[in-house]
């Protein structure tokens, strides 16, 4: 009997319809441009989630897919709710997928922090593995926000509730 053939990495993602806007050295994703803030991005973008490796909140990988001990592998969504809901199961499970930089990575499951909060990546499109930036909040209404989006990320009405938390060390 031969091996199973190792399927191709499927990266999970959101389709978003904005823009990106750069504030005090933090890009924040919004539905439309904000007077007085530079608008870095526009147009539809793939938002996914980078899980920080532990101990390393600085570096973050975007799974696509799983191998487990057993030999059995999971991609995309498949993936990611096994990754989130099951994967203390197999904490010598390989995680592949890309760092922001959109290098292809592998690490054990134990290796990352699946309890830290996960970086939101917004890419120009559904096929891009490098990130254009990560951002730190939505300023708008939550309620067109996907599910998966609206659990990642911050949401503040204005820029200036944002700012207001930022100085308040809330974020």
């Amino acid at each position: 009997m031969s091996a199973p053939r190792i399927p191709d990495l499927a990266l999970i993602g959101d389709t978003f319809a904005g823009v990106v806007i750069a504030v005090d050295d933090h890009f924040l994703l919004t539905t439309e441009a904000i007077d007085g803030h530079d608008s870095v991005h526009h147009g539809t973008f793939t938002v996914r989630y980078g899980i920080t490796y532990l101990g390393k909140p600085h570096k973050s990988l975007v799974p696509g897919l799983m191998a487990l001990d057993y030999g059995a592998f999971k991609t995309g969504e498949e993936a990611w709710d096994f990754l989130l809901n099951k994967s203390n199961l197999y904490p010598r499970a390989d995680v592949l997928g890309y760092d922001a930089q959109g290098e292809k990575q592998q690490v054990f499951v134990k290796e990352l922090d699946l309890l830290y909060p996960f970086d939101v990546l917004v890419y120009g499109s559904e096929d891009e593995t490098t990130a254009l930036c990560e951002v730190d909040a939505f300023i708008g209404v939550d309620d067109i926000l996907e599910d998966r989006l609206k659990q990642n990320i911050r949401v503040f009405e204005t820029v200036e509730k944002w700012r207001e938390a930022i100085n308040n060390d809330d974020v």
